[in-house]
Formats: structure tokens, C-alpha cells, sequence
């Protein structure tokens, strides 16, 4: 064979990578779409220097497959054909103007192009006398086939684009009034709605409503500080600009920080690129405090820094180490994490700096609490609710299992991972036959190994209680054991099939179930929190979790990677998958061990396409014994909250539903010794732990559904344990036998 030398190539971006990425991006959540397409049309006035408004228009059509149709249309600059195949056909390239200097927004060269992960879509433009479509299409998922169509001819003074989004996925469409809301609110349209001078966003949500003009509820409040300038930490040539307000209550309502009014919201240019997560002001009760705080920092570093990076991407340069990444993160929920990016960290300390003395302010305006007088029974029972709380907290900053682990490596003869796989209806199922044979060559039964390849296993197939006629697999040599995946058609919910496997003597049983989970599926390599705190010269397990499909087919193994602080320490491991079944997916554990408060790390994992993050840092050791105490503080929203030292829980007595059962402080606490008061108690301070507990825990970017099932998770475990703290079994039947009220 003659050398020809080396043969050069380039990476494709296959269908599967385009999919997973865009996955990324959009997740479940419709307004990152709307919210990509409105922005691009006021990026589209802007580079037109032209004024006008935008249209968000719904069609809720009816009937099995009459999918919502959503649409997004300006009056400004359009695109020609030519400019349809620059902007909409090259995945990645810089076409926004932004590099060039442009006050547009700076992303990822993607622009609207994302919302295919919804469904089709497509651009129709008038520009120079020229009517064009460009169509994205959807086959089953996202593509990345388009087609062009050069339409009529149109007027030569119609200019203006209009968007057009069929939603497929199974994605709910906000009612008007909501969807109005979300956009009012969203930080990134902030700038678009401030600007009443220049732009008007109109709605119509469809289905009877009429268009209306969105605006955002700017809160009422009396200015703190007026366009002060701030330098920014280890940028020299950096600065910001704070403009702050306080309102007169509260302004904490439940949405996420996207939709927060309070806090700061971060601005560079014309964009809005984050709102301030209040950073070492982000729990209770300085979180409270800060609900009451709100207005801008404008950042013009931010831009320059993205231009910056792109200037180099462009030109195949390596990163300075002041601006490693994009500042911008991929899923469009705000700015990379601090930890990422070393601006990021600077800024947010500047931020704090600038933010502290008004949080000190208001700290100090709420420590004149009065004192309750509490009975002795009732201080019993809370000394045991004490002891209950600073139990549960210890454990929570113990390594916790992710759930019912099974299927690991070492064991020997013939297995079916998982022995139980539910799979939501409609999606195929994945099973592994894996045979591991003794150490001792000698006590394998003659027959069970070939002398070439792996053993044959036959596998039977019983669905509604009829057996299909068994069929043959070769398990595949994996060094040490072999396996080979069985993998199932897509059922409909309800359906339940059993799999028997036999390989000489040995039998292994598994069931599929379809049903729907009310566990979050593992739709891509994450960890199991975002952040994990080491207790100084403490240890602890990260979770690192995997789709089961993404690893089914073998000895699949991730990259793990752990940098920062030397303080913080990766044990070396196989980091070898298995199943969970609590998740069904795939999952393996990392050792991390910390020691030096306040060291910083970052632990990332890569699998195929995929990536995954946390952040690291070592913190005191663990909470010596937690207090209870009662505070009347009727402009705190919450029932209950964390001390600034962290030693004792409040429970607010001027909440309607606590001062109903148990009274005021003002009043000596009337009904703390009934058992429906004792048992609001037990509530509201479960509720203010797991909710301390999920704060720092929390994990970037989590839905709506992980956050609530790893509440009610941690709700069934301390709930019951405070119950039983402040009300005996016995005093609850006499309770119940009088006709007390208990709940």
C-alpha cells in the first residue's frame, strides 16, 4: 500500500449535534423564541435607522393536527434573496452587525433560526421591490434543510419582515394575559418597551382578543443614587453605571429572575443582558432587602468584551486569559456564570460593593424585632423541632445517593439493566443484556463462552400476557464482560412488556412500563446540582447524570475535568455508569474533598456532543444548632426566613395564615398552644429550610418541574419529622375525637 500521507478534513455538525444544541438553547420555554425573534426586529430597525413597531401575533388553531401557528412581523429593513442566503443560510456567521460596531445585540450568529427546535418556521421579506420565503424545515424534529423561494414582485417602498412559527413540540402557549405579562417583564425586551419614543410591541394572543400594546410596569420608588459610576475589580479600563431605587414593599412575586422587577438590570449599549442575581445578597433576609432595590447598571465593557472575543474567533487567535469565553450564555437565560468568566466575578463584586451600604441600611431598619413570650410546653417542642431541623440540615450537606442505583459492573453472571425501565408513551425503550463471568476461569460452565466472540443469549418477548417466539443476540466482548442492548418499539401509556433472557443455566427478567413520570426525564448530561459546597476538610459525591440511550451501547465513559483552587481535590475513579432507577438514566459518581474556606473550582464533564458544569467551593463547617424565634415584620412576604448569622429561623407572626392560628407577637401569641398552631408551625418551617436548602443547591438553569420535585422530595422527608415534633399521635386522635380544627 503506498503512503499518501496525511488526508485533511473538517468536523461535521451532524443532524443529531444541531438538534442537541438548539436543545440547549430553546429548552421548553416558548418566550425564548418570541422573546429571539422581537429582539431581532428591533435590531433590524436599528441598523435601518428606521422607527416603527412589532407585531406578535397567536393563531390557536383547533383540532388534532392544527398546530398553534406563531408570528412576529416589523416594517424594517427586510432581506433580499442574496441577504436571506447570508443571514439565515450560514449557521455561526456574524451577520447581525454587531461586530462591526453596530448598537445591536451580540449573540451566537444564530439569531432566529433556534426556534425550529418548536417547529418549522419561516422568514418572508420584502426589501428593494424583491419578495422572498426562507423556510426552515421540521421532519419529525429540527433540520437543518432549508428551501428559498423567490415569490412575486413586490413594491419597491414595502420593506419589513414577517416570522412564522408552527409549534409542533408539545410547548403550552401563555393565555393574553399572561403571555402580555411575561413579555412586559422579560429583561431582555426592557430596553425595546422603555423606549416609547421609538417602538411599539403589540400582542394579539388570538381566539377573540384584541391587540395591545405592551409596557413595562415600571414599580413606583424613591431614587437612591443617580447615574453613579463604579469601577469594576482587575479592569482597569472597565467601568459600570448604577442608577438605584427603592420601593416602598417588597417587589419579590414568585416569577423567576428573568421577570424580576427588583434587583439590578444589567445593560450594555441597547441590550439587556441579565439581571443582577443578587450574588452575596441572593438569601434570606438580605434577599428581602433586596426586593425592595431596583434599577440599571450599564456596562459597556460587556460589548466590548463579546466584539473582542469574536474579533479573535474570527481570526483564529487563542483567548486572552481576562476574556476566556463568550460572556453570553448559549441558552440565552442571562450572562455566563461568574465562575466562567473572571469579568463576570469582578463585576458582581462591584455590583455588591455598590448595593451594600442600602442593604446594611434596611438590615439594620428590620432588626427592631419584638419579643414574644412563648410557653413552656411550646418551648419543648421547639427545642425537638431544633434538634429535627439542625439534624436534616447536616444531612443535606452530607453526599446524598441521586436515587435507587442498580446494574454495576462488578457483577457477576447474567444480568438485564434496568430490571425496571418506565419510558414515557410513545418513545422507544432501551434495555442492556450484560453477562460478567467469574474471576475463576474454572467455575464457568462448559458451553457458556465460545471459543471466538461473545456468548448468544435467546431473549423473549411477552406483551398483554402472548409470548412472541424467542429471538438470538450475540452479546458484543467489552474487556472483562459482555453486553449487547435490546431495544423496544414505542408503546402507547399503559402498555407493560416483560423480557426474559436466557444464556445457558442463567435467566434474567426485566419489565417495561409506559407510563408518564412525574420525575423530570434526563433529557441531557447535567450534574445533579449546580453548585456543591465542600464543608472545610469535608467531602462530598457530585452526581453526573446521563440519557440511559447515550450510554446503553457499552463501556461509555465520561471526561471529567476539575479546575481552580488546589484547595479542592477530584479523587481519581473509573467513573463508571449505571442505572438509576428513581431518574431512569444513566448515572456515576465523582469524589470531590475541599479543604481552605472560600476555595473555588469548577467541575465540568463531556460525553459525545454533551457538556456539563457545577461549580465548587469549599465553606465553614456545618450548622451547630439552629434556633427558633418569632419576628412581626409586615413587610416581608415570606412566612419565615433565615437569621443574617444563619443561627436561628424567624417565623413571621404578621403572615395572615401564621398570625390566624397562632396570633401576633403584639398579642402574646394566643394560639401557640393548639395543635393547629403547632402544626402551622411545623409547615412554615419546613417550608423556610427546604427552601435555604434548594437556594443553595439550586442548579443553573433548572425547570420549573426539577425545582418542584426536588421540593416536594425534600418536603416528604422533614415535614413529617417536625409534625411529630410539635404533635403527638395522641394529642392529634383527642384533637380529632373534639372536633378541633387541626390544619
Amino acid at each position: 500500500m503506498v503512503d499518501e500521507g496525511p488526508v485533511y478534513g473538517e468536523l461535521t455538525f451532524t443532524e443529531r449535534g444541531f438538534r442537541d444544541d438548539i436543545e440547549r438553547a430553546m429548552g421548553s420555554d416558548i418566550m425564548r423564541a418570541l422573546v429571539e425573534l422581537v429582539t431581532n426586529a428591533d435590531d433590524s430597525y436599528e441598523r435601518a435607522g428606521l422607527d416603527g413597531d412589532i407585531w406578535i401575533t397567536v393563531q390557536r388553531r383547533r383540532g388534532a393536527q392544527q398546530f398553534p401557528i406563531l408570528m412576529v412581523r416589523d416594517e424594517a429593513e427586510g432581506m433580499t434573496s442574496a441577504e436571506m442566503d447570508d443571514r439565515l443560510g450560514r449557521i455561526g456567521d456574524v451577520t447581525s452587525g454587531f461586530l462591526s460596531g453596530q448598537r445591536v445585540r451580540g449573540l451566537f450568529g444564530r439569531g432566529g433560526r433556534d426556534a425550529v427546535h418548536f417547529g418549522p418556521v419561516s422568514w418572508e421579506s420584502w426589501k428593494g421591490g424583491e419578495h422572498s420565503l426562507f423556510e426552515i424545515l421540521y421532519e419529525g424534529g429540527p433540520t437543518t434543510k432549508t428551501i428559498k423561494t423567490v415569490l412575486q414582485s413586490a413594491g419597491r417602498r414595502k420593506h419589513g419582515t414577517l416570522v412564522t412559527l408552527e409549534i409542533q413540540r408539545k410547548v403550552r402557549i401563555p393565555k393574553q394575559s399572561t403571555l402580555k405579562q411575561r413579555l412586559s417583564r422579560h429583561y431582555a425586551l426592557r430596553p425595546i418597551l422603555l423606549d416609547k419614543r421609538r417602538r411599539k410591541v403589540l400582542v394579539n394572543a388570538g381566539r377573540g382578543t384584541t391587540t395591545e400594546r405592551l409596557s413595562y410596569p415600571q414599580p413606583p420608588g424613591t431614587p437612591l443614587v443617580h447615574q453613579q459610576a463604579i469601577a469594576i475589580p482587575d479592569y482597569p479600563s472597565e467601568s459600570a453605571v448604577v442608577s438605584l431605587s427603592e420601593a416602598p414593599d417588597s417587589l419579590l412575586d414568585g416569577e423567576r429572575r428573568q421577570y424580576w422587577r427588583h434587583s439590578l438590570l444589567i445593560t450594555s449599549d441597547r441590550a439587556a443582558y441579565d439581571i443582577f442575581d443578587g450574588g452575596e445578597f441572593n438569601r434570606e433576609p438580605d434577599s428581602l432587602h433586596l426586593s425592595r432595590l431596583f434599577g440599571t447598571v450599564d456596562v459597556p465593557g460587556i460589548s466590548a468584551l463579546i466584539r473582542a472575543y469574536d474579533e479573535r474567533a474570527e481570526q483564529k487567535l487563542d483567548h486572552a486569559a481576562e476574556n476566556p469565553v463568550r460572556l453570553v450564555s448559549r441558552d440565552r437565560d442571562g450572562l455566563v456564570d461568574r465562575g466562567e468568566h473572571p469579568f463576570i466575578d469582578a463585576l458582581y463584586s462591584a455590583i455588591e460593593e455598590a448595593l451594600r451600604p442600602h442593604i446594611e441600611r434596611l438590615r439594620a431598619q428590620a432588626d427592631s424585632t419584638a419579643t414574644a413570650h412563648v410557653s413552656d410546653d411550646l418551648r419543648k417542642r421547639l427545642n425537638e423541632a431544633e434538634k429535627v431541623m439542625t439534624e436534616f440540615m447536616r444531612e443535606e450537606d452530607e453526599p446524598a445517593e441521586g436515587g435507587t442505583i442498580e446494574g454495576k459492573r462488578e457483577e457477576v453472571g447474567l444480568t438485564l439493566i434496568p430490571a425496571r425501565r418506565v419510558v414515557e408513551p410513545g418513545k422507544p425503550a432501551r434495555l442492556v443484556v450484560r453477562y460478567r463471568p467469574p474471576a475463576d476461569p474454572a467455575s464457568v460452565p462448559p458451553g457458556t463462552l465460545p471459543q471466538t466472540g461473545g456468548p448468544t443469549v435467546a431473549v423473549r418477548i411477552t406483551e398483554d400476557g402472548a409470548s412472541e417466539e424467542p429471538f438470538r443476540e450475540t452479546l458484543a466482548d467489552r474487556g472483562g464482560y459482555f453486553s449487547k442492548s435490546i431495544k423496544l418499539d414505542p408503546r402507547s401509556e399503559g402498555t407493560t412488556i416483560q423480557i426474559t433472557v436466557r444464556q445457558g443455566t442463567e435467566t434474567a427478567h426485566g419489565v417495561a412500563v409506559w407510563e408518564h413520570r412525574e420525575v423530570p426525564p434526563v433529557e441531557e448530561l447535567s450534574f445533579n446540582h449546580g453548585k456543591y459546597t465542600i464543608k472545610d476538610g469535608g467531602r462530598r459525591t457530585a452526581y453526573l447524570y446521563a440519557p440511559w440511550d447515550l450510554v446503553a451501547d457499552g463501556d461509555v465513559r465520561p471526561l471529567i475535568e476539575l479546575t481552580g483552587d488546589p484547595g479542592i481535590v477530584r479523587q481519581t475513579g473509573s467513573y463508571v455508569f449505571a442505572f438509576d432507577r428513581t431518574r431512569q438514566a444513566a448515572v456515576c459518581s465523582i469524589e470531590l474533598s475541599g479543604s481552605g474556606v472560600g476555595s473555588r473550582g469548577r467541575l465540568s464533564a463531556s460525553l459525545a456532543t454533551q457538556q456539563a458544569s457545577a461549580r465548587v467551593e469549599v465553606t465553614a463547617r456545618g450548622i451547630d444548632g439552629l434556633k427558633i424565634e418569632f419576628d412581626e415584620r409586615p413587610d416581608m412576604p415570606y412566612r419565615g426566613w433565615f437569621s443574617q448569622d444563619r443561627a436561628a429561623v424567624l417565623v413571621n407572626t404578621s403572615s395572615s395564615v401564621v398570625e390566624r392560628y397562632i396570633g401576633s407577637t403584639a398579642k402574646g401569641l394566643p394560639g401557640q398552644d393548639s395543635v393547629a398552631g403547632r402544626m402551622i408551625l411545623a409547615e412554615v418551617l419546613a417550608a423556610t429550610v427546604v427552601r435555604d436548602v434548594l437556594t443553595r443547591k439550586q442548579q443553573q438553569g433548572s425547570s420549573v418541574n426539577d425545582l418542584f420535585y426536588e421540593y416536594e422530595t425534600l418536603m416528604a422527608k422533614l415535614l413529617p419529622r417536625l409534625h411529630r415534633a410539635f404533635v403527638s399521635a395522641s394529642e392529634l386522635r383527642t384533637a380529632q375525637r373534639s372536633g378541633e380544627a387541626v390544619a
